[in-house]
């Protein structure tokens, strides 16, 4: 397995990864170190340790941020799958001809909106 040392905080530590990993090991690392840093500055005098719980906590609040931001994506995209259900139905029942021209221009002012949100939905997925 490779071993190779990551810079944290102005100190470097050897670290073992899978064979193929070492560059986003290193990302990683490079990450940490700047949340590290930045801990550091408004936690003046803590020791190391102290530094990488306060690190530690602060990665873990924005994991629990995107895991509740995903949460709001995957019921969106529930709520959206829904209503295409309903507009298929609906397209079905124009293709079928049983549909008045009123529900015809609805179901096509539904579809474009319906695009828009899945649009917006998956730019915040991309950006997530």
């Amino acid at each position: 397995m490779p071993k190779i040392d990551v810079s944290l905080a102005g100190r470097t530590y050897p670290v073992v990864c899978g064979e193929g990993e070492q560059a986003h090991v290193l990302e990683l690392a490079a990450g940490l170190d700047t949340i590290l840093r930045r801990v550091a500055q408004g936690a003046q005098g803590a020791t190391d340790a102290q530094l990488l719980v306060l690190a530690g906590l602060t990665m873990a609040d924005k994991v629990y941020d995107l895991e509740g931001e995903t949460e709001t994506l995957r019921g969106d995209v529930r709520a959206l799958e829904a209503h295409l259900a309903e507009m298929r139905s609906q397209m079905d029942a124009l293709k079928a001809g049983t549909v008045t021209p009123e529900e015809e221009a609805e179901v096509a002012a539904a579809v474009e909106h319906l695009t828009a949100r899945v649009e917006a939905i998956a730019a915040r997925v991309r950006s997530a």
